[in-house]
């Protein structure tokens, strides 16, 4: 085999970003290339097929029979120049046909399909370049997502906008993708399909489309009528498969999503959607096996934009792994160029070509697509087969909401509380014109400071300049006198310090019966310790190093198994230059990216609360990143807590214990598939909120993301593996509309299953672009099957008006059994909603750990009620720079009695409780055996 470079011309098309390889520019000139002058042809070999247009006459296009290469390309030139793109490709075909040992026809025709969008197509083309040994580094990386927008080079020059013909699928792809406009996107391919009608790439990507907008009837008639050879499109196999998931037929979709990835083994989104399936099928050790695949796929996605020659030989090892010889070749081809290597590796690269092609010879093509999605997904996927036809597939659809509920129902009531505060930072409202730190918002804490049985709230403040100390507003604390009559005693309390402020964590630092306040601010962070009359006591100096970063929120867990609440830091960004550069106008020169991030910390408490940085809780450095929200709890149910950190358009991370509680804690969350959501692209994740929303008794969790990204639900199986399954669960298309920010999981009508309430509001005010700046909250309502948006028929409710959402946190603030909240904006008042829902039965609980550590984070509890189970967690973090009420609610409906009550403290052991009262708020010491029960 020939290994050898090989130019297109001088144009090239440059990757500027990495969403799903689709956020793709053109070099300066914005020209595409031509095929090349014909190279010298390569030594024979055996010739692979290649897929035949069936309009590829060159007689009824009027060619010539036998022209030259040389006149081919004369011949290319003239029909792009005339626009002529289906007479184009035929020429590119007959190249391929007359000239099979040079390169230039399926370059030409990879080239071509790539920028239409058909890159299936295009990918045969490029697989028949590495196996010439011709493929260049971006015809190479053209297959790392197949299903995914991509162009090796241009042919902008030579379209006309108005008449785009099938270069309209490449741009509904890019719409729908790299812009997440699902809309736009559908326009674009149905009046694609009316003007070439039958066209199976454009079918099979307008049925995948359908389904991931949740569009079921448009996709049930467009499955009655698609034409033939849509089989052969990896892009049906995914929209059967998602179809099949949305009507509970799992058995049927895994073997769907099993042809999908027999065609195309680089898509992603089907082995998510297997692992969803397998996964709810009770098959976890299958459904880890692909999750093993797919995080090598996710690893390989992220590095291979921007490969060094170190990352190139280990995508080019992860894909040989797979059964995937040819593109590893490639890669490894690239490595060498990049410096790897040299001449010597070149020669071995010939004599493991030979023997790969030595190996193909030797099986037949249905042999190797089996060996290789068998070592794909771990299994053999022969035994899942799909039933004909289709449409007589009998499923349940997933259930709305019961009608007949009544409304969630929720008055602001801050300014009659005596909370009239607004929270502030300098963000300006009226433009862009501002800096990032100023456009987070702060924190949020509901807390007992006094121990009189009712909830306080503490409210960071910042404005000012981040850089000099003590410029900021003073932080404030509002204290319950009465039932929803708040009265500030920050002074008296001397709590009202003025770092610069982001996120507030509540919690008994020093095991005293007191809860303290631990403040993350740009700058050095501050720990105020309860006196316990009344007043706190700043102990920074000597309880935290002298180091200033900027921390977004802090969340305080044993993570040692010690029985001593160590501390979580996330960092935000490190780079001085944040500082000084503004977000202003129409540039965003500001976006977090911009600058370097921060690395969070892992902090050692002694037993008076002090802490120190340690190496040992951690086994593998901390990667930097953007991080935002932070939960600590015990996800695994064995003893010793987890830490998940979402960040900001990074991956997420999840730190997981080992079999011990005293061994390190390892990241974990490619593998276990919380780096990211479903759509494969790290997103921007800043709330957070934790339960169970499946009521399957693993702790699951649900993220918001940028406009645009949808909302995770991150479902947690029996073997520990996450899975995004926010499409099937109804909360995909209505948050792709609006900027998640603060997000709490909640029973918030008491019927037993977990709700979600989310802030809302932009970070830029491009209203002129069409984009929402202010933008309304949302409740989304849970049931077994989905989550259903809340309809507010009220204009004067909070859910109703639009603004810039910030932090949101809950607690009962009235001691009436329904979860209050309180939120903040950078645009108006902290609001104080309290729920004036119809409702339910429940039960509130209060934990305190006598072994284990006090705020008993790691804890879960179980209640029985005649056959029901729920289950909820002591966390810590509480999601985006805020600090819940430490009670645990659960609604339990209509059931009048709790027959049995379960805590499995931190530390591993476990207490059983009966007569347990409902409707109560009831306190459980670790050890007493005893339920304290209040009115």
């Amino acid at each position: 085999m020939a290994w050898r470079s090989s130019t297109i011309g001088a144009s090239r098309i440059l990757v500027v970003g990495l969403v799903g390889l689709a956020t793709i520019g053109c070099d300066a000139e914005n020209r595409p290339s031509v095929p090349p002058q014909p190279s010298a042809a390569t030594p024979k070999r055996e010739r692979l097929p290649v897929a035949a247009d069936q309009d590829s006459n060159p007689h009824a296009a009027g060619i010539e029979t036998s022209p030259s290469l040389q006149e081919l390309h004369g011949q290319i030139q003239v029909a792009l120049q005339a626009g002529d793109w289906g007479l184009a490709e035929r020429i590119g075909r007959q190249m391929v046909e007359r000239f099979p040992e040079a390169p230039d026809g399926y370059r030409f025709l990879a080239q071509l399909l790539c920028s239409q969008g058909r890159r299936q197509e295009a990918a045969a083309q490029v697989q028949t370049l590495l196996k010439m040994g011709v493929a260049d580094a971006r015809e190479v990386l053209s297959l790392i997502d197949v299903s995914a927008p991509f162009r090796i080079v241009g042919f902008d020059q030579w379209i006309d906008p108005s008449h785009r013909g099938l270069f309209a699928l490449g741009q509904a792809r890019q719409t729908y993708i790299a812009d997440k406009e699902i809309d736009e996107a559908l326009t674009i391919l149905e009046t694609l399909r009316r003007e070439i009608p039958g066209h199976t790439s454009v079918e099979a990507f307008y049925g995948r489309v359908l389904v991931e907008a949740n569009r079921d009837a448009a996709f049930v008639r467009w499955l009655e009528e698609v034409p033939d050879g849509i089989e052969a499109q990896s892009d049906y196999w995914v929209a059967v498969g998602m179809w099949l998931q949305g009507i509970d037929q799992d058995r049927q979709s895994i073997a769907a999503l099993a042809k999908a990835v027999e065609i195309d083994p680089s898509d992603r989104r089907a082995l998510r959607l297997m692992i969803a399936a397998l996964s709810r099928s009770g098959q976890d050790e299958r459904a880890a096996a692909v999750q093993a695949s797919l995080a090598k796929l996710d690893a390989v996605f992220r590095k291979a934009a921007q490969a060094d020659a170190s990352d190139a030989f280990e995508i080019g090892a992860v894909l040989e792994s797979l059964v995937r010889p040819w593109e590893a070749l490639g890669w490894y081809k690239i490595a060498t160029e990049r410096g790897a290597g040299g001449a010597a590796q070149l020669d071995k690269l010939r004599q493991r070509a030979e023997a790969v092609r030595q190996w193909e010879r030797a099986s037949t093509e249905e042999q190797i697509v089996r060996a290789r999605t068998k070592k794909l997904l771990g299994f053999d996927p022969g035994g899942y087969p799909l039933p004909q036809p289709l449409l007589a597939i009998k499923g349940n659809a997933s259930e709305s909401v019961q009608t007949g509920k009544s409304p969630l129902l929720f008055r602001d009531v801050a300014h009659a509380s005596g909370i009239r505060t607004s929270f502030v930072s300098d963000y300006n409202v009226q433009e862009v014109d501002f800096y990032l730190h100023q456009a987070n918002g702060g924190g949020l804490a509901l807390l007992d400071f006094d121990r009189d049985g009712k909830l306080d709230v503490y409210v960071i403040q910042s404005g000012g300049d981040p850089n000099i100390a003590n410029d900021s507003l003073p932080n404030e604390l509002y204290r319950q006198t009465e039932s929803v009559s708040f009265m500030r005693v920050d002074g008296s309390a001397r709590c009202d310090g003025r770092g610069y402020g982001q996120g507030v964590c509540a919690a008994d630092v020093n095991q005293d019966g007191f809860v303290d306040l631990l403040v993350a601010n740009i700058g050095r962070n501050q720990v105020l310790i309860n006196q316990g009359d009344g007043t706190f006591r700043d102990v920074t100096s000597t309880h935290l190093p002298a180091e200033s970063k900027w921390t977004s929120v802090i969340g305080v867990g044993d993570l040692d198994g010690d029985q001593i609440p160590d501390l979580v830091e996330v960092n935000y960004v490190d780079d001085p230059a944040v500082f000084m550069r503004k977000c202003k106008g129409e540039l965003i020169a500001c976006v977090p990216q911009s600058f370097r991030p921060a690395a969070d910390r892992f902090w050692k408490a002694d037993a008076r609360g002090r802490f120190r940085q340690m190496a040992s809780l951690v086994g593998d450095a901390v990667r930097p990143s953007y991080g935002f929200g932070l939960v600590i709890a015990d996800f695994d149910g064995r003893p010793g807590n987890e830490v998940f950190v979402g960040n900001d358009g990074d991956l997420n991370q999840y730190w997981r214990g080992g079999l011990s509680t005293s061994a390190p804690l390892v990241e974990m969350a490619g593998i276990s598939g919380l780096a990211v959501g479903a759509t494969g692209v790290a997103a921007a994740c800043m709330g957070i909120a934790s339960g169970d929303f499946d009521r399957a008794g693993r702790l699951d969790l649900a993220i918001t993301n940028f406009y645009k990204e949808p909302v995770n639900l991150f479902l947690q199986s029996r073997s520990g593996a996450f899975v995004d399954d926010a499409m099937r669960r109804g909360l995909d298309v209505p948050s792709r509309s609006v900027l998640g920010f603060g997000c709490q999981a909640a029973d918030l009508d008491n019927d037993g299953w977990l709700d979600l309430a989310v802030l809302n509001g932009h970070l830029y005010d491009y209203r002129q672009q069409g984009i929402p700046f202010r933008m309304q909250p949302q409740l989304f309502r849970g049931s077994p099957k989905r989550f259903e948006p809340e309809q507010v028929s009220d204009d004067a409710s909070y859910f109703a008006v639009k603004r810039l959402g910030r932090t949101l946190a809950q607690g009962d603030l009235d001691r009436d059994g329904r979860v209050d909240m309180v939120a903040n904006h950078l645009d108006a008042p902290v609001a104080l909603l309290l729920n004036q829902s119809n409702a339910g039965n429940w039960l509130q609980v209060q934990l305190v750990g006598r072994t284990s550590e006090r705020d008993a984070v790691g804890a879960i509890v179980e209640i029985q009620c005649q056959g029901e189970t729920f289950s909820s967690w002591m966390t810590g973090g509480d999601g985006y720079m805020c600090s819940n009420a430490p009670q645990l609610h659960f609604g339990i409906a209509d059931h009048r009695a709790i027959e049995q009550l379960t805590v499995r403290w931190p530390n591993g052991d476990r207490e059983t409780f009966d007569d347990v009262p409902i409707n109560r708020h009831v306190l459980l010491i670790e050890g007493s055996g005893d339920v304290f029960s209040e009115h």
